[in-house]
């Protein structure tokens, strides 16, 4: 049995990998309220783009990834004439980042030199 969008995409099913530090950013903004991909995107700029800049397509692909794991729910909707995913938190998502949180930080690695080592995983 295959798996859909809320827009009747097909999602692949992929071998599951360790969340990436920016899927638990996301879930972080996610359990503070619903956002759309747009939303967060935004939001992502404004708070943590200049210590933790990310390509904003991987933004927009990560919330798709965390609702395919059951770790966020996505709601589709409308903005005047566009389409739009909302996506929210579940329970499951609370949980894994409530243990990713409480789990010893790892030694940083530096993906950029100039932008410091300040990634957790």
């Amino acid at each position: 049995m295959q798996a859909y969008t809320p827009f009747g995409s097909i999602i692949k099913k992929m071998a599951p990998t360790p969340l990436s530090t920016t899927s638990y950013a996301i879930l972080s903004l996610l359990a503070l309220r619903p956002y759309t991909t747009y939303e967060l995107a935004k939001q992502m700029e404004r708070s943590l783009h200049w210590f933790w800049p990310r390509a904003e397509s991987k933004l927009y692909e990560d919330p798709k990834r965390l609702a395919a794991r059951g770790l966020a729910v996505a709601e589709p909707g409308w903005t005047g004439r566009r389409r739009n995913t909302t996506y929210r938190i579940t329970q499951q998502g609370r949980e894994a980042l409530r243990a990713w949180l409480a789990s010893p930080p790892t030694t940083p690695r530096c993906g950029r030199p100039a932008t410091g080592c300040s990634r957790r995983r």
